[in-house]
């Protein structure tokens, strides 16, 4: 095997420490976005650039978050979120009467996908501000401007671009240009283009006009068209009004009612009154309202005209005009023509190209062309069908990216390939927030994982991640491993909450700690607002050494979702370790560079040997293969799959995933089907991961599954196992199966020796360990590894009804071994 790094010789080398973790306490931490915080809106000046921007205060969180675009000479940031690090402040940010002022770091990327950090001053004021006045327009510092006048009361309250206006008047108002021009005028033409165009018309008032929220709440009152073209450009009307109501976009639909007070107020739907024809048309989600996000008012007798937006997230629909796997925004983005699939007229599309090593990566686009020494062409057809997801998705979620983390031996943030996408802020060293830096016996490990996940794309060099605009937070626990740093890394680090997918590429042979399962258990209930974070494990390389990945308590619980490895032939690869708890398979490559097609991806900046001539700078290798490759294609297939049905909990991913996956090697004697007609294998769990269709399945009227239940058996006896054995336990309990968990107790010679089954109701006999299971000499005692009770895990009968007779079958093949079975204990989650 050569110089391939396999999660195997990761095992014993970085669990040697176990022991010492039992002793410790587990500390937990605030979580970002939980109900302890307060969050305030204020209106700010970053100083030191000339920047005006709309920031959220959390309080007790250590960072801001600008709601509003930005635009500027050196960058485009127009619709996206950008993180402030706080550096210091001279007042608490609670405090809603007084100025504060805080120096603060702003990370970004240039237009040119460089990337800048900018050191600013922030000035944070009291952002309740009123105006009014008999034809005078007012405008306060800030990003905030408030305008009202002649007659009518206008009041607005809230976040950055509440604009409104009211006057008499006749002629043309337009206006061309940046950030937050706001015309208006009466009886006559309203017209603006640019980004952050925010345009009213209005004439004479009929009443009170009000409004509350956040970001763009834009409210008018009078005749005349209302049309606005550009980014974060939104227009309602309807009323007592005698025109149409037409908006186009994503989320960010916008309220209005009557001929007189004008309120809205409101969280997720998209909910319309008024007088004419109110049409809305997206495909997000939460279209709005009063808040945090582009909620504009229209009350008047014209008709007024939007298109634009992509919802909360100030981008485009995700679509793609010209075919080219590549969305619309993304091409915005990176200044590419959107209506043209071959900018460089070269025959190729433009999502076919644009990272240098991309024609090497046949695990995204097998095109049947050699990838490595090997001179192996890889097969047409045998990838992660991906392409058609990239015209939509690519984890840039309409300017708020998908945040992945890579718990690992490190990542290298300075690479030229992940840079773009490193989540610094959210990133750990240690147990602590910081630079992941990357060290260890293993050093190339958590940067090579970090290329395969999310590796930026379009950026004219190396290769490109599953989910290539991605945010990447690192964690090299594997190099400073402590309770507390994995504590951190899976639950309460800085920006836990944000962090929707968890990769880990690394084991051991052999734990029955439950502190690892204790953690992801909060992980899932808590992060992500509730919905949960998701935690994917490699199943391990041992697979030539008898291993099986359902003896180790890490990766055979219910939160974890365990990933198989496949050759590029679409079998499983000869050191991917089976069990009953995998639950899908992706691409390892094959063991060795020189007999078959391997996994290019990222490697610490100029240390790379193992790769191609044309890799002048040493950055990238052919040289990698395993387990451990193939989790980071899961992780990046979620952050694709989660950006298109974000309201997706951590149980309902598992769930479309397994529902959707790809049977392969159907000749394969391990695959059987259970009484709900799924697949499953020890080799596979439910088949090789189809984001394509795990999309299409969470966006055709899916429902989230129910809270989880539980059904649960004990049988207490002592019976000798001499040849076979079988118990039966009656549950009573009919929910569907989500995950079996049977915990043995045998006192045995050598538990080793035995083969264990269970049997469902309906029939389908899935093999919860295999005999001549090796385990890992370093934690085991003595051979008699089952005494006590050993619980074993399946998702197998996922989807089967759970009511009736169970059947545990233990066989003694040898005789040999002297065996006691003492109890059986069988949970069923399920919904």
């Amino acid at each position: 095997m050569k110089a391939i790094y396999l999660l195997a010789l990761l095992s014993a080398l970085f669990f040697n420490a176990c022991d010492i973790f039992e002793s410790e306490h587990i500390h937990r931490g605030a979580v970002a976005g939980s109900e302890d915080n307060t969050t305030y809106k204020k209106s700010v000046t970053l100083s030191d650039e000339n920047i005006t921007a709309e920031i959220e205060i959390k309080e007790g969180l250590e960072y801001l978050k600008i709601l509003d675009g930005l635009d500027s000479q050196n960058f485009t940031l127009a619709g996206t979120k950008v993180k402030l690090n706080i550096e210091n402040a001279d007042t608490n940010s609670s405090d809603q009467n007084k100025s504060s002022i805080y120096k603060v770091k702003l990370y970004g990327v240039n237009s040119d996908n460089s990337d800048f950090i900018m050191l600013l001053q922030v000035t944070v004021i009291n952002s309740e501000n009123s105006n009014s006045s008999n034809g005078d327009s007012n405008s306060t510092s800030g990003s905030d401007n408030n305008n009202s006048g002649n007659g009518s009361d206008n009041n607005t309250t809230g976040g950055g671009d509440n604009n409104s206006s009211s006057g008499n008047g006749n002629g043309d108002n337009n206006s061309t240009g940046g950030v937050d021009n706001n015309n208006s005028n009466s009886n006559g033409d309203n017209n603006s283009t640019g980004s952050d165009n925010n345009s009213t018309t209005s004439g004479n008032g009929n009443g009170d006009n009000n409004s509350t929220g956040g970001v763009d709440n834009n409210n008018s009152n009078g005749n005349g068209d209302n049309n606005s073209t550009g980014s974060d450009n939104n227009s309602t009307t309807s009323g007592n009004g005698n025109g149409d109501n037409n908006s186009t976009g994503g989320v960010d639909n916008n309220n209005s009612n009557g001929n007189g007070d004008n309120n809205s107020t409101g969280g997720g739907d998209n909910n319309s009154t008024g007088g004419g024809d109110n049409n809305n048309s997206g495909n997000g989600s939460d279209n709005n309202t009063t808040g945090n996000g582009d909620n504009n008012n229209t009350d008047g007798g014209s008709d007024n005209n939007s298109t634009g937006g992509g919802g909360d997230n100030n981008g485009t629909l995700n679509t793609d005009s010209d075919n080219d796997y590549i969305p619309d925004n993304i091409e915005m983005l990176l200044n590419k023509d959107s209506n043209n699939d071959d900018e460089n007229n070269n025959t190729i599309k433009d999502g076919l190209e644009g990272d240098a090593l991309f024609d090497k990566q046949w695990y995204i686009h097998a095109s049947g062309s050699p990838t490595n020494p090997s001179e192996v062409v890889s097969i047409e057809g045998n990838d992660l069908n991906l392409l058609n997801v990239y015209s939509q998705y690519m984890g840039y979620n309409r300017g708020n990216p998908i945040i992945l983390q890579i718990v690992d031996s490190g990542v290298d943030i300075a690479h030229e390939d992940l840079k773009a996408n490193i989540d610094i802020n959210r990133s750990l060293n240690g147990a602590e927030q910081g630079n992941p830096e990357p060290g260890g016996f293993f050093l190339p490990h958590g940067t090579m994982l970090a290329g395969i996940a999310a590796a930026r794309a379009f950026n004219g060099v190396g290769v490109r991640g599953v989910a290539p605009f991605a945010k990447i937070a690192g964690s090299n626990w594997l190099v400073q491993q402590s309770l507390d740093g994995l504590d951190a890394a899976w639950f309460s680090g800085t920006g836990a909450n944000e962090i929707a997918v968890s990769n880990n590429s690394w084991g051991t042979y052999y734990t029955i700690d439950t502190f690892y399962e204790d953690i992801m258990q909060e992980g899932t209930t808590t992060l992500r607002d509730g919905k949960g974070r998701v935690y994917i494990f490699a199943s391990g390389n041992a697979r030539e050494d008898h291993a099986d990945s359902n003896i180790q308590y890490v990766i055979s619980n219910r939160f974890a979702l365990v990933v198989s490895a496949l050759n590029y032939q679409n079998k499983v690869a000869s050191y991917s370790t089976p069990g009953a708890n995998v639950w899908v398979s992706a691409y390892g490559g094959d063991d060795d560079y020189d007999k078959g097609p391997t996994i290019a991806t990222t490697y610490p900046s100029g240390s790379a040997t193992q790769t191609w001539d044309e890799d002048i700078k040493h950055n990238y290798t052919y040289a990698m293969a395993g387990s451990s490759a193939a989790a980071p294609m899961v992780s990046g297939s979620v952050a694709l799959i989660l950006e298109a049905c974000p309201q997706l909990g951590w149980r309902d991913v598992k769930y479309v995933i397994a529902k959707t996956a790809k049977k392969v090697d159907n000749n394969n004697s391990n695959w059987i089907t259970n009484s709900a007609n799924l697949h499953f294998s020890r080799d596979y769990g439910f088949g090789l991961i189809d984001t394509e269709a795990a999309i299409k399945m969470c966006q055709n009227n899916y429902s989230n599954l129910l809270p989880q239940k539980k059904a649960d058996v004990t049988f207490n006896a002592y019976l000798n196992i001499n040849s076979t054995t079988k118990v039966e336990l009656n549950v009573v309990r009919d929910i569907k199966a989500e995950w079996v968990e049977a915990t043995v107790d045998i006192d045995s010679q050598n538990a080793s020796d035995l083969d264990i089954y269970l049997s469902s109701p309906s029939g389908t006999k899935v093999q919860l360990v295999k005999s001549g299971t090796m385990v890992d000499q370093f934690h085991i005692p003595d051979a008699n590894w089952m005494n006590g009770g050993f619980r074993f895990s399946t998702g197998a009968f996922l989807d089967e009804a759970t009511a009736g007779k169970w059947i545990l079958t233990v066989e003694n093949g040898t005789q040999s071994t002297t065996a006691l079975l003492k109890s059986i204990n069988i949970k069923i989650y399920g919904h």
